[in-house]
């Protein structure tokens, strides 16, 4: 956890270089950067309880992951209450 904490305490910073000659910078204020070979270990931490919770809530309906992408497929009526559900709970894990 706290390794965890010091590579994401601080945004990452982009650099891109423009035709000009000038720089522009982009922040990443949220969320694991890509390619980060951290990211796999943190999104089981933070989805694998979400999406279990979800599976509890509602067995009928299938949901396949893979890392932080999801799908579910079932009874309409089960699919939009685990993605109310969805809405509810995944904020809070970023």
């Amino acid at each position: 956890a706290r390794f965890a904490f010091n590579c994401y305490r601080h945004e990452a910073i982009l650099l891109v270089r423009c035709p000009s000659g000038q720089c522009a910078t982009i922040n990443s204020r949220e969320g694991v950067t890509q390619g980060d070979p951290l990211s796999m270990v943190l999104y089981g931490l933070a989805l694998l309880p979400l999406a279990e919770s979800l599976r509890e809530a509602e067995p009928d309906v299938l949901q396949p992951w893979y890392a932080d992408d999801s799908a579910m497929q079932g009874p309409a009526s089960g699919v939009a209450r685990t993605m109310r559900l969805l809405l509810a709970q995944g904020p809070p894990r970023g």
